[in-house]
């Protein structure tokens, strides 16, 4: 008996089988990044729950849950990832569907919590580039690093994008837009210590004024420990900027600067003082590449290369040493053999190479379907793709195990048959 479904049933059923696929790839991933997930509860004073504080297995702060009187206009529980966790993500699965991605983040945050979220934001298309300003108090010029991002809003369950409007968006966004004023991003301004030698670390806030050659900066004092912020020690008087402050309680205002100078400050030390975090950041490489390394085994190359944005980020993650050693495994009989002056490499009696007798002084012949052959057995079609970026080292590493077989320069052959040649190198 035949079944026969209608076009639109067709792709529904591909829709939910790439979308059931993309959400195990998803949930790897943040496992790997972001370890157990926790959750705490934040409430107003008079007792109101506000929001959800969502924090990955170190502690960092991954993402909030907003609830309807802080979220975004019409959201009931507005997931909102943090500037970092966003950047992240972008590093390792690029955000080119961004609906798929949206549904199956909030369905994993609702697998794990219980909590059902309608909304989602997030940041991407992270840009960098290093500026020059000069200081209010100082003719030098100083150099800052400037990051560019957007920001994507969607309602997932009305199904469309959010559209700010003047009586949901931040107050202070609108009195730098009605002024004029760009916000032009932070610099790192130094460490020094206090007198109970705890670490003080500066983060100077830059502003374009209208008409105005120069930047103006305002100062933003924290007191850190391991890279991480504990508190504010002091800092410029933002309402000093621009008269309109003067109409924003100072707590909001401060509130407004200090999460962003916070979140570049955590940022930033990472890479002036790596070896406060550093025993934490091997760790973390380690259970990424240990992670990436078991899914290569069981989902393939394919699956796991599109979890990080393609073959040449899987290599550089994973690293080259450990890729060859993966293809090696493939390999189960590995044995040299002599056949009159020449000097075979076999797997179960499949050449693999062939060192010519030295009388005619001929290269080292590689036969490139056979060894393909064999890696496609336990990885599949597309582990090609793999091989060829890294088979001049895959050789060179075969025939430093296999002394014997040495010769300073490489043929590789389609096959025995020795009609197409692919490359040739030395070793």
């Amino acid at each position: 008996m035949k079944i026969i479904i209608t076009e639109s049933q067709y792709i529904t059923i591909t829709e939910d089988i790439e979308k059931e696929r993309y959400k195990k790839l998803v949930s790897e991933l943040l496992k790997t990044l972001f370890g157990e997930l926790t959750i705490e509860h934040e409430y107003d004073d008079s007792g109101k729950l506000t929001h959800y504080h969502i924090y990955d297995q170190h502690g960092e702060e991954f993402a909030n849950i907003y609830l309807r009187t802080f979220a975004n206009k019409g959201c009931k529980k507005d997931l909102t990832l943090t500037q970092e966790s966003s950047e992240k993500l972008e590093g390792y699965i690029p955000y080119l569907r961004h609906k798929l991605f949206s549904k199956v983040l909030i369905e994993l945050i609702d697998d794990k919590f219980k909590i059902k979220c309608d909304c989602i934001q997030y940041d991407y298309n992270f840009q960098r580039e290093v500026r020059y300003s000069d200081d209010e108090d100082d003719d030098d010029e100083e150099e800052y690093e400037y990051v560019n991002y957007d920001t994507r809003k969607y309602n997932i369950k009305k199904k469309k994008k959010i559209k700010e409007s003047i009586e949901g968006s931040n107050v202070v966004e609108k009195i730098l837009e009605m002024a004029e004023i760009k916000y032009q991003g932070c610099g790192f301004g130094g460490r020094t210590y206090d007198n109970f030698g705890r670490k003080v670390d500066t983060v100077e806030m830059y502003f374009k004024f209208p008409n105005e050659s120069k930047l103006r900066s305002r100062n933003i004092h924290f007191i850190t420990r391991n890279n991480k912020v504990v508190t504010v020690e002091s800092s410029s008087d933002f309402r000093t900027l621009y008269y309109g402050f003067n109409y924003i309680p100072e707590i909001n205002l401060m509130e407004y600067f200090i999460e962003k100078a916070k979140t570049y400050l955590e940022k930033i030390l990472r890479y002036e003082y790596p070896n406060d975090n550093l025993k934490e950041s091997i760790i973390k490489e380690d259970n990424l590449k240990t992670t990436l390394l078991n899914m290569i085994e069981t989902d393939g190359w394919e699956d796991t290369s599109e979890l990080v944005g393609g073959y040449e980020n899987l290599l550089g993650i994973v690293g080259e040493d450990k890729i060859i050693n993966l293809l090696l495994s493939c390999f189960s009989d590995l044995n040299v053999q002599k056949r009159g002056n020449d000097i075979f490499l076999l797997d179960w009696q499949l050449p693999i190479l062939e060192k010519p007798s030295s009388f005619w002084g001929l290269p080292l012949k590689v036969f490139n379907d056979n060894i393909e052959t064999r890696l496609e057995v336990k990885f599949g079609s597309d582990i090609t793709k793999v091989y060829r970026n890294v088979r001049r080292e895959f050789i060179r590493e075969i025939v430093s195990r296999f002394p014997d077989l040495y010769n300073s320069d490489v043929n590789v052959y389609k096959d025995s048959g020795l009609y197409v040649k692919y490359d040739s190198f030395s070793l």
